[in-house]
């Protein structure tokens, strides 16, 4: 006599399962819940990578931005930037002519025909100034009409907050959009 055995279907138990739907409901609950964890984690990982290449973290040295930031306080740069986003008023870190790195504010950008005109007045600590008397080096009887210096198109002027103890574009005049490391992370 042949005795087969007729296979059998796992036992609930077997398969880690209990009986009732509900427990159905948690185990998808808990894996909707898991793959929001990893998504999570993922984004995570994709903004440390973009930041770890695109941020930079430097040292303020001096007086020349305060109140704003004071001497040996870190900040943040975004290095990748576009150029073509920066507006009057972002702060950022940039080579000088002289190939010193400094951080300053923006308070003109002249567009790539020359044609724009720089603000009446720019902000300072000591409230409004006329960028004419600011800038009077640059500027023949307070008109917007460059003097000897070179000023050519497409250039950014950049002026410490402090303006009164910083070297900046009233020194070394307006700087090159390539010149920019990047912009302050506020």
């Amino acid at each position: 006599m042949n005795i087969t055995e007729e296979p059998t279907s796992p036992t609930p138990s077997s398969r880690g399962e209990t009986d009732g739907p509900g427990h159905l409901a948690a185990r998808d609950d808990l894996r909707a819940l898991r793959k929001r964890e990893w998504t999570v984690l993922g984004l995570l990982l994709a903004l440390v990578i973009v930041a770890y290449f695109n941020v930079k973290r430097i040292v303020v040295s001096g007086v020349s931005m305060q109140p704003t930031f004071k001497s040996a306080q870190s900040v943040f740069v975004w290095t990748s930037v576009p150029r073509s986003s920066l507006r009057r008023g972002d702060i950022i870190v940039f080579h000088s002519p002289d190939g010193d790195e400094y951080i300053k504010r923006i308070v003109f950008i002249q567009n790539s025909r020359g044609t724009a005109q720089p603000p009446e007045d720019v902000w300072t600590t000591d409230g409004p100034q006329p960028f004419a008397y600011l800038f009077a080096d640059f500027y023949k009887d307070g008109e917007s009409v460059p003097t000897s210096r070179p000023v050519d198109d497409e250039t950014i002027w950049v002026m410490g907050d402090n303006y009164q103890q910083s070297k900046d574009s009233r020194d070394f005049g307006p700087i090159s959009p390539k010149s920019i490391l990047g912009k302050i992370l506020m």
